[in-house]
């Protein structure tokens, strides 16, 4: 049991099992907000959203947060083109999904972060990402996210 791969699916469920258990009892307030959780297990990444309610989807791209119906469109309308594309082309498509809803953001909140999957889990928030380049680990600081 410790220290196994845990299946994304597993995870996302229980997480929204916790939440739907707060919308049955009447001393307890829901959960506000949803979350986009990705990951990776033996059967491939995956991509879920889950809703304070407690249900929860699977998707292969998904953009979720105030005023992201422009970046849902631009995905719904490049999601056949995902497949073939390597990770730099799937970061360039999540960065033109938010040059989509860039017009209605201000400074502050057009941050972006690129998480690497090699041996170790590496998350990068760095400006260069968004500015449309890749970062390695060194340029970054070496932050690294569990």
């Amino acid at each position: 049991m410790y220290e196994s791969a845990f299946p994304v699916g597993r995870l996302v469920r229980e997480v929204a099992d916790k939440c739907q258990l707060c919308t049955q009892r009447s001393w307890q307030r829901p959960y506000g907000v949803g979350l986009l959780v990705a990951g990776v297990d033996a059967l491939g990444p995956h991509l879920y959203q889950t809703c304070p309610s407690g249900q929860f989807w699977k998707y292969r791209a998904m953009a979720i947060g105030a005023r992201s119906q422009a970046a849902r469109t631009y995905l719904e309308r490049k999601v056949d083109e995902f497949d073939a594309c390597d990770a730099d082309g799937l970061i360039q498509h999540a960065l033109a999904a938010l040059q989509v809803r860039r017009k209605h953001l201000s400074g502050c909140e057009a941050g972006c972060g690129c998480a690497h999957f090699c041996a170790h889990f590496t998350l990068c928030a760095c400006a260069g990402v968004a500015a449309g380049r890749r970062r390695d680990e060194q340029e970054c600081g070496g932050q690294r996210g569990v």
